[in-house]
């Protein structure tokens, strides 16, 4: 048994890989995916977060009450979906439900399980949202995005507040070369086209790695 235990959401690509293959070799690391990943040698949750009934029944708090001895617990909420990339008066209906389930609703609820797990485990216990500038600024066409993203870096905030013991991190790693990334470039329409799409010409872009072992730094 091995010091840390992670517990990361999101691992199979981008950042949440990077953070995984970082983390792998030092920690003991639970994934949250909806489709295992590639390297199973540990413990992976399968489960599809934007229906919230499968996340509540998908077993984390059941697997983390029987493991104890760890000296610190983490959780890194690295999980989420971009949504329609659209004008916010033309969202779809079944796109705003998902996107709320995947990046509000469903993180909030591991992250909940999470802390009524491991919270007096362990003097060292915290938690990691990957944040944005899109949390505090909105940008054109990212609605979605930009909601979410400030959802979470509230509740984040207020779990801090209200649970003095939680080290509780709300880190934006930066504009990070991910599929979601290329994504937004793909979205012409949007106003910030051109900054991104020139980051991305320019070679001004993180690597997931690069991003990852900013993260681990500075908050681990």
């Amino acid at each position: 048994m091995k010091e840390r235990l992670v517990v990361i959401t999101g691992t199979t690509a981008g950042l949440g890989k990077g953070l995984f293959d970082a983390l792998k070799d030092s920690c003991d690391i639970i994934t949250v995916n909806r489709r295992m990943p590639e390297d199973r040698a540990h413990i992976n949750i399968c489960a599809d977060l934007s229906d919230v009934e499968t996340v509540k029944r998908c077993g984390l708090e059941k697997m983390l009450s029987v493991r104890t001895g760890y000296g610190s617990y983490v959780f890194i909420n690295n999980a989420f979906t971009m949504g329609s990339l659209t004008d916010a008066c033309e969202l779809d209906a079944d796109d705003v439900v998902d996107s709320v389930n995947v990046n509000v609703t469903s993180a909030i609820l591991l992250l909940n399980g999470f802390v009524r797990s491991v919270r007096g485990k362990a003097q060292d216990v915290r938690v990691v949202n990957i944040t944005s500038g899109a949390a505090r600024r909105s940008l054109h066409g990212w609605s979605l995005y930009c909601t979410a993203k400030a959802a979470m870096e509230m509740y984040v905030n207020c779990l801090g507040n209200d649970c003095s013991d939680i080290k509780c991190f709300n880190i934006d790693p930066g504009v990070v070369d991910t599929d979601m990334q290329a994504k937004i470039r793909d979205f012409k329409d949007g106003r910030e086209h051109d900054v991104f799409d020139s980051l991305a010409r320019e070679g001004r872009l993180k690597t997931p790695d690069q991003a990852a072992e900013m993260i681990i730094r500075e908050c681990l």
